[in-house]
């Protein structure tokens, strides 16, 4: 006979999700996932202590709940999930009343401030958020037409409130029906578009929250645009923004679902969500441009959604008839002919999607983005990953976010003369007696389409090669000739007009290489008599910029280690990448791997907007900001960046680009700007090299990046150490005492003894 006591009788247990798609989940005391179910959950459990978790896409809120025993049952509802949103909504995280009754206020029809036209209404709502006493709100911001002609400054039209607290500015227009160029100047950092696009019988809202452009602590605090909330109403309703309006809030989360991120819009109630779709049009585009985002990597699902992104789109042609953004849509739909469109996309539409669609088509319907117009002029300048298309300016500055590898590629030696690298086997799989098995040399000699133009060709050619083989300029001409403009279109995203002048150039460039390199060959090495002519070490010499929040100008980020920027040890760093292929983000998940075996610290790899260390492939450079210094960077951008690593890229090549940037994200330095570090360094030859092309540093640039030592005070350090992989390759030309170091692709012993030693 058992004499255990008799079980307790079990409570019943009904959770209710509270928006669309929420996954409900309950854990035990000892972390046991009991029960999972998506928007309602009934379940019977034992009497104790449970913790409940809500998810919503990317976002995450949990709550504990008791079950007594006797309890004839508990409901819980689930709480709102509070995501950041620059639209003053209720129950979002970046939002204070204040801010929600002024939107409500402001955006109605009797508070126009500024009339350039009858037909459509733009509101334009920017705000900030823990910022206080930074100048206006709106300061940078302004309106143009799509020629460019200034229409308001922001920052001198409308009200703004908030003084003393997270200010507010406001600006409602009542203009002309059709597309307008939204800018934001950043002054040093660069100057940005996109277009907004108002309709008849509606009004366009455009909220901004504030951001740093550049990473100084001067760089300017200006809207941002890459994370701008756009919706719409009714104006004939004048009901204006709504703060508490499901609706909205519903719109704001398809929009996150979009560029990249971790999808909300889940295709289970797809339908259910766009019933909407007649009172907000914006969350018909984002919840179609959600579901094409996957017509290449899930074809067959997005074809089995096509009757209900027909409903979708026809609805959408009824409400705002002749938008850019649903012309795209129809366009591949098949709903409309090209040849019907042509010339109709001079200018640009709002979303990046919809950019992708039109270039797209112009592979074979070249007239779609006339040559002269301006969506071809800004297609080779298109910036950022945001879901909305954002453009530079052509004329200005480019911003500090772009950043010079620091990879050692002395390619194009004469033949006969070794390359400095091939001692060192990073490129040992070129041939030594033949200058023609080189790929073409990098450098200032490629423009930004040209590198992508070439790294497709590589991949071409190298297909049936050995692993690592470097394609020679024979064969990249020959691919480039195979290729396709519809193939060259879908992989640049450029327009057809674009693309064709980019090959054109492209094509001219690699011949003269081919002939000059044949000449070399033919001549042979020079005489040992005859003095060697420099090659220009600044086309091979890249250096990698550590990046770093908050320090002044003259206090140089270096290696050992920055006290104030380093992680609490045992923690564990959340990893995202942002984009790239699966195949090259294993490898470097493999790599970053080391780090972990040596330091109590670990990197947890997932798919999330809120990961401290976000990933991308695709600015240029290999860069990282510097430990803690990750937290400070805006959510919808990167930390880190690959730029030049591809499927092709060697090991040790990948192991050193790798290890290095996550060094600095463990909050290493620099090794050469150390206390130790004592390099004689031959100063007029590093001015020389490196003030002129391809990088055109200042003096100043150039101190700051090679010969300047970090404070002793500011660093916890050890003795100099030259296989160190936070140490960048130095080529004897670049001392006085011919001391030089070779390109280090894995950790060094005292790399090991150091990050243990910080991380315990």
């Amino acid at each position: 006979m058992s004499t255990s006591e008799p079980q307790a009788s079990k409570v019943r247990l009904e959770i209710r999700g509270r928006e669309p798609e929420t996954e409900i989940s309950v854990i035990d005391s000892s972390f046991r996932t009991l029960e999972c179910q998506m928007d309602h959950l009934v379940t019977e459990l034992p009497p104790g202590l449970y913790k409940i978790r809500f998810r919503v896409g990317p976002f995450l809120q949990e709550l504990h709940q008791a079950l007594e025993p006797g309890s004839q049952g508990v409901l819980v509802e689930a709480p709102w999930m509070r995501f950041d949103s620059p639209a003053p909504l209720a129950n979002t995280r970046l939002t204070h009343e204040y801010h929600e009754e002024a939107a409500e206020k402001l955006s109605r029809s009797d508070r126009v401030h500024v009339q350039l036209g009858a037909g459509s209404r733009l509101f334009v709502f920017t705000r900030d958020w823990e910022l206080k006493g930074e100048g206006h709100p709106a300061n940078g911001l302004s309106l143009h037409d799509v020629e460019g002609r200034l229409l308001v400054e922001f920052w001198r039209a409308g009200e703004q409130g908030g003084a003393g607290l997270d200010a507010w500015a406001a600006c409602h227009l009542e203009l002309k029906p059709g597309s307008y160029r939204l800018r934001v100047d950043a002054g040093p950092e660069g100057v940005f578009e996109q277009i907004i696009v108002t309709c008849a019988g509606w009004q366009t809202q455009v909220f901004l929250l504030r951001t740093r452009y550049g990473v100084h602590d001067d760089a300017p605090w200006r809207p941002d645009l890459s994370n701008a909330s756009i919706l719409m109403e009714h104006a004939s309703q004048d009901r204006g923004f709504q703060a508490w309006d499901e609706r909205l809030r519903l719109a704001e989360l398809a929009r996150l679902s979009l560029g990249g991120r971790q999808p909300y819009l889940l295709q289970k109630h797809l339908g259910e969500l766009l019933k909407g779709k007649f009172e907000n049009p914006m969350l018909g585009l984002y919840a179609a441009h959600a579901l094409l985002e996957n017509r290449t990597s899930a074809p067959a699902s997005v074809d089995s959604h096509r009757p209900l992104l027909h409903e979708v789109v026809s609805n959408l042609q009824g409400l705002i008839p002749g938008h850019p953004d649903v012309e795209a849509l129809r366009l591949w739909l098949e709903l409309v002919s090209p040849e019907t469109l042509s010339g109709r996309y001079a200018s640009p539409p709002m979303l990046r999607g919809s950019w992708s669609i039109i270039v797209e088509k112009t592979g074979t319907h070249p007239a779609l983005i006339p040559a002269d117009s301006l969506a071809a002029r800004i297609s080779r300048n298109v910036w950022g990953s945001s879901p909305w298309l954002i453009w530079q300016l052509e004329n200005a500055p480019a911003p500090h976010r772009v950043a010079t590898p620091f990879m050692l590629e002395m390619l194009g030696s004469p033949a006969g003369e070794a390359s400095p690298l091939e001692s060192l086997e990073l490129l040992s799989f070129l041939s030594a007696d033949s200058a023609l098995s080189m790929e073409p040399e990098r450098g200032a000699e490629w423009d930004e389409v040209e590198e992508s133009l070439l790294e497709l060709l590589r991949r071409k050619s190298s297909r049936g090669a050995l692993r690592g083989a470097s394609p020679d300029t024979r064969s990249l001409l020959a691919s480039l000739e195979t290729l396709t403009l519809p193939q060259l279109v879908r992989h640049l995203e450029l327009p057809s007009s674009t693309v064709e002048a980019a090959v054109s150039k492209l094509r001219e460039k690699l011949r003269e290489q081919h002939k000059a390199r044949v000449l070399r060959a033919r001549m042979g090495p020079p005489r040992p008599s005859q003095p060697q002519k420099s090659l220009g070490l600044a086309e091979g010499l890249h250096v990698c910029i550590d990046r770093s929040e908050g320090q002044p100008r003259d206090a140089l980020a270096r290696r050992s280690w920055m006290k104030s920027r380093g992680w609490a040890p045992g923690r564990v760093l959340r990893v995202g990448f942002l984009d790239g292929d699966p195949v090259l983000q294993e490898r470097v998940r493999h790599v970053a791997s080391l780090w972990t075996q040596e330091a109590d610290v670990r990197f947890r790899f997932e798919k999330t907007a809120e990961a401290e260390i976000r990933i991308s492939f695709r600015e240029r450079g290999s860069w990282s900001f510097v430990g803690t210094d990750c937290l400070r960077v805006p959510r919808s951008q990167p930390t880190m960046n690959f730029g030049w690593l591809t499927l092709a890229s060697p090991d040790p090549e990948v192991s050193a680009v790798v290890l290095h940037e996550f060094g600095h994200a463990l909050g290493c330095l620099h090794e050469h700007h150390t206390p130790p570090g004592g390099i004689a360094w031959n100063k007029q030859a590093i001015y020389a090299c490196f003030q002129g092309a391809p990088t055109f540093w200042t003096r100043e640039e150039v101190d700051r990046h090679f010969f300047g030592l970090y404070e002793q005070d500011l660093t916890v350090h050890d003795q100099s150490d030259t296989r160190s992989i936070m140490l960048n390759p130095i080529p004897p030309e670049f001392t006085l005492n011919g001391f030089h170091v070779g390109f280090n692709t894995r950790l060094s012993e005292r790399d090991k003894a150091f990050i243990r030693q910080l991380y315990p």
